[in-house]
């Protein structure tokens, strides 16, 4: 049986508005999307999308941006995917590295100045692309191969079996600072997409397992980048659409406040993987996953724990679950809190902040005049 990536059995992609941004009454900046594709020979290949709009008075179409960085990326692929044989793996390499990131950004550019023109509150303005300025994170799972591709402050995990968890790409620190990201909007933004491309060859006996692709307001929402790895093994635990949008949610509540997105696929070398079995008591079932959720360790306990306890309050007797220690991390389960009891953040090896300030296009790139001091998500 040909290995497959089975968006619609073993995929999720969900994006929920960031908590502070619902307060602030802003729209969601995420975009995400799971699509499954077909070669001409009717070989299975799955696509994963995440982007995140800038935010703040300069983009403020940054949700439109992320949106059409999304649709343009998935037209981009499917034109690529009718042209080129599956098996050409050089060819694919070639074509994440470069070409398919010049014809995305080429028809993301054309989708915004559309945009500007139909809008009749852009009259008499110039226009310009850091109105709609994005990051984008792209997944390409055949089955043969996978690869991916993109530019800004996006994460890719994979995840194999119980505890395995691996961070595979992630964004380097840029010269304009830490609140600097790499975006669409960039006059050089090109030549970016090679930093973060790659292509993996899949042998068919290859052990199941799962990559995660992320937004970056789930790993700022960690104490710790173990924390981060150990979310994302729970995350991949959840099936139901439902079910990640109620954890996407308890996250950015309890962490970031930014607007978080999710978009993952499971790899099993002889089909995919069998539908979850349903509870007969869907109350109860999302408390389990928050309570699972609130036992990572990884830096949301306050929130979390107390989201997982107006749940509880809602159970009947019957139904409570046992109660769950969240406050007391043991030998294996690291700290939480900060100084002040809040979240703590996040050191890697190098003593750099494991969490991410919030982002806008490296101001390196762009004239002194139009140089954002911090991009406000």
């Amino acid at each position: 049986m040909i290995p497959s990536w089975p968006t619609s059995a073993g995929a999720l992609a969900c994006s929920v508005i960031g908590a502070a941004h619902r307060r602030q009454g802003k729209p969601c900046q995420d975009t995400c999307l799971g699509q499954e594709l077909r070669s001409p020979r009717g070989e299975p290949v799955a696509l994963l999308l995440v982007a995140d709009g800038h935010g703040g008075q300069r983009y403020w179409l940054s949700e439109v941006g992320s949106r059409l960085a999304c649709e343009q990326a998935a037209a981009a692929v499917a034109a690529a995917l009718a042209e080129h044989e599956l098996n050409q793996q050089e060819r694919w390499r070639q074509l994440l590295a470069s070409e398919l990131p010049e014809t995305i950004q080429a028809r993301w550019l054309a989708a915004i100045e559309r945009d500007w023109r139909r809008r009749t509150d852009a009259a008499n303005q110039p226009f310009s692309p850091l109105t709609y300025g994005s990051t984008l994170g792209l997944v390409l799972l055949s089955p043969c191969w996978w690869g991916y591709t993109g530019l800004g402050d996006w994460d890719l995990v994979r995840l194999e079996g119980a505890s395995g968890a691996e961070l595979v790409s992630e964004e380097a620190d840029q010269e304009g600072g830490g609140e600097a990201t790499a975006s669409l909007c960039l006059s050089k933004a090109g030549r970016r997409w090679s930093e973060r491309s790659q292509l993996v060859s899949l042998a068919p006996a290859a052990p199941p397992f799962t990559l995660l692709l992320s937004t970056d307001g789930v790993r700022k929402s960690c104490a710790t980048d173990v924390d981060f790895l150990s979310l994302c093994g729970h995350l991949r635990a959840l099936k139901d659409p439902a079910e990640l949008e109620e954890g996407l949610a308890q996250i950015t509540a309890a962490g970031s406040g930014d607007d978080v997105s999710v978009a993952m696929a499971h790899w099993t070398p002889d089909g995919p993987p069998a539908p979850p079995a349903r509870s007969q008591h869907p109350r109860q079932r999302s408390t389990a996953k928050l309570l699972v959720l609130a036992g990572v360790g990884m830096g949301l306990a306050l929130g979390v724990a107390a989201s997982v306890a107006r749940f509880r309050s809602q159970l009947a007797p019957s139904q409570q679950p046992a109660p769950a220690h969240h406050n007391q991390p043991g030998p294996t389960q690291p700290s939480v809190h900060g100084p002040t009891g809040g979240i703590a953040p996040a050191r890697s090896a190098d003593g750099r902040s494991g969490t991410r300030p919030p982002r806008g296009p490296d101001r390196e790139q762009l004239p002194a005049s139009s140089r954002p001091i911090a991009a406000e998500r």
